[in-house]
């Protein structure tokens, strides 16, 4: 049976929505915001960290890890989350900020032992926070760190002058435990703005925050135990194709609406786990492609538009492109087919519906000239090589052509290697000078 699809245009993510907070009793705008239908649950704060110092702007924000229903398809599933939303609450910041992340975990406690071997999965509500594209110290974002069940963490990050604005990146990585938190939708989109943002053109255009999500979903299970992502301690307990649900903005197919000749700012955060996603929107009525006018890829801005009609995003990957369509009518979000790594292909799914109304068309614009490009990460020149290596990365067991298993890891017959040697926390393969 057919589900309705719920309609929506997400609004434009305000910078000017203010709160009070609680130090000098300052006026502060608010730099966490959810999705449709989430409040917002962050502040920004001015502090003075010293005599002769300048006072220091703070964007303090919770995410609570916490079990939690959502509709999805027609169903209610009980995943992990951040804050009960789905997905996680999008974070603004700018460079010279401090960002103040809490992370509280009230997942339930784990039952499990832990196994001799740490990538046997294990201890899937004990979680941490990492990011893709900040340019803070690996001892900021720790993957090494554990937030158990119960306990809390709180994140210090002072966002450098000269970190790259754009669409970037935060979910949990603890090694034995990631998988699972990212099939259950845990993660969301931080944004730092820049001087991209005051592009005339752009800076009139609608924001559109998207994170795609590759789910696995049992609606066997019962929800109210362990919830309804499998806990796999076997790799047939959660790669089951027969689970994999796709969302874009945790729904499925969900309906977004553009006026013709509007621009509207797309920030897409492909977020799956397992597959890459070809991203494309075609149209119904002809099913050629719609041009995306790519400004920026994983939070680095181009030197002036790209314009395509596709782009291939693996997991993690994030683009910025605007969107501008003349034709009124039906159009589909899709990912494309696409053979992976491993020589399996992926069919093509529709991720959602884009609806061109027949209202007055607008003629808003797309940036012809240059775009505020950094220009503090130039190209890497052949005389600053000063050694080459060649390292092999391997999947060995559990898919055609995979070598034999190594080690003691039936019970989860993979091995993600490089050169030959699984992860190991205490190993460190290469010293590197700064």
């Amino acid at each position: 049976m057919s589900t309705p699809r719920r309609s929506f245009s997400l609004r434009k993510f305000s910078r000017r929505e203010l709160l009070k907070a609680g130090i000098y009793g300052t006026a502060a705008a608010v730099s966490l915001t959810n999705f449709p239908g989430c409040g917002d649950s962050a502040s920004f704060v001015q502090t003075n960290p010293g005599t002769g110092q300048a006072p220091v702007e703070v964007v303090q924000a919770t995410l609570e890890c916490v079990m939690a229903p959502f509709s999805i398809g027609g169903r209610t599933y009980v995943l992990p989350s951040y804050n009960s939303v789905f997905p996680g609450p999008v974070i603004r910041c700018k460079p010279g900020q401090r960002l103040e992340v809490n992370v509280i975990n009230n997942l339930p406690p784990n039952l499990d032992p832990v196994p001799p071997d740490i990538n046997i999965p294990h201890h899937f509500y004990t979680t941490n926070l990492h990011f893709h594209g900040s340019h803070v110290s690996p001892f900021q974002d720790d993957i090494f760190s554990e937030i158990e069940p119960g306990a809390s963490k709180l994140y210090t990050y002072d966002v450098p002058l000269d970190q790259p604005p754009g669409t970037h990146h935060y979910h949990p990585h603890k090694h034995s435990a990631v998988t699972w938190q990212m099939f259950g939708g845990m993660g969301s989109i931080l944004i730092v703005e820049g001087p991209t943002d005051h592009v005339p053109e752009i800076a009139a255009a609608k924001e559109v925050p998207i994170v795609i999500n590759e789910l696995m979903l049992n609606p066997a299970l019962d929800g109210a135990v362990n919830g309804n992502v499998p806990l796999y301690t076997s790799q047939n307990g959660v790669f089951s194709p027969n689970f994999r649900t796709w969302t874009m903005n945790g729904q499925q197919n969900p309906i977004f609406t553009i006026r013709p000749g509007e621009v509207q700012y797309w920030r897409v955060l492909q977020q799956a786990v397992s597959q890459a996603v070809p991203f494309q929107i075609v149209s119904q009525a002809t099913g050629q492609p719609v041009p995306l006018h790519t400004v920026a890829y994983d939070g680095i801005t181009y030197d002036q538009v790209q314009t395509v009609t596709d782009v291939l995003m693996a997991p993690a990957n994030r683009v910025d492109f605007l969107l501008k369509i003349l034709e009124p009518g039906m159009y589909d979000i899709k990912k494309l087919a696409f053979e992976q790594f491993s020589g399996a292909s992926t069919s093509e799914v529709t991720l959602g519906t884009l609806v061109v109304t027949n209202e007055t068309p607008d003629n808003m614009g797309i940036p012809t000239g240059a775009l505020p490009s950094p220009n503090f990460l130039p190209p890497i020149t052949t005389t600053e090589i000063t050694n080459t290596r060649t390292i092999t990365y391997n999947v060995e067991g559990g898919v055609p052509g995979g070598g034999p298993v190594l080690g003691p890891s039936a019970d989860f017959p993979v091995n993600f290697t490089i050169d030959g040697e699984r992860f190991n926390p205490n190993n460190v393969g290469n010293t590197f000078q700064l």
